[in-house]
């Protein structure tokens, strides 16, 4: 009787674990990799629409400004973009010439715009 209710929160447990480890790998984890390479080389729109995404916004590092599509964003395009700008103004948004630390960055603003 008492090795049932173990089991079942046991399984409740690794039932929690690989639903919140899919949803980090499809929300946050793979979009996050997709937006480095895509900025990072020469065809990036053709890598994010063969993986089946698509650009909504886009911060401009040399001027500070983001450009949102209208159509097709929401409030967690909106707050992503938004995260990479407080990452510019506290001196932690970095480029192509970083890519590990680009990854970090666009990990914390695809995890961040969830909430």
């Amino acid at each position: 009787m008492r090795s049932d209710y173990k089991l079942m929160i046991l399984l409740g447990i690794i039932a929690l674990v690989i639903s919140f480890g899919l949803w980090g790998y499809f929300n946050v984890v793979k979009p996050s990799y997709l937006s480095v390479v895509s900025v990072c080389s020469d065809n990036g729109l053709e890598i994010l629409e063969d993986a089946g995404y698509m650009v909504t916004g886009f911060f401009d590092s040399s001027s500070g400004n983001i450009t949102i599509d209208e159509t097709y964003a929401d409030e967690q395009t909106i707050k992503h973009e938004r995260i990479h700008q407080k990452q510019m103004e506290q001196g932690r948004f970095y480029g192509c010439r970083y890519p590990v630390a680009k990854f970090v960055n666009e990990l914390e603003a695809y995890l961040f715009q969830w909430f």
